[in-house]
């Protein structure tokens, strides 16, 4: 839980690393997971928009960031 706002912090620094963009994805897990719905929609939003642009709308990472903004969509209905 201390540690979430410090890997938000330089997740950008680690986008061209795909171990960085599976720390970012699991922090917005994280956050899901211990009812932070709205703060794992921002982190999710703000991922799927980036990778769009560094790493193409068809990269598995940024799928899969796409697939985690939709569920924290239907979390919060």
């Amino acid at each position: 839980d201390r540690l979430v706002s410090h890997v938000l912090a330089i997740g950008p620094l680690g986008d061209s690393s795909p171990a960085g963009r599976q720390l970012v994805l699991q922090t917005a897990r994280y956050l899901l997971a211990h009812g932070d719905s709205s703060g794992s929609r921002a982190v999710s939003a703000q991922l799927l928009n980036r990778w769009r642009e560094v790493l193409g709308p068809d990269h598995p990472d940024t799928l899969t960031a796409a697939s985690k903004l939709t569920l924290d969509l239907m979390e919060q209905g």
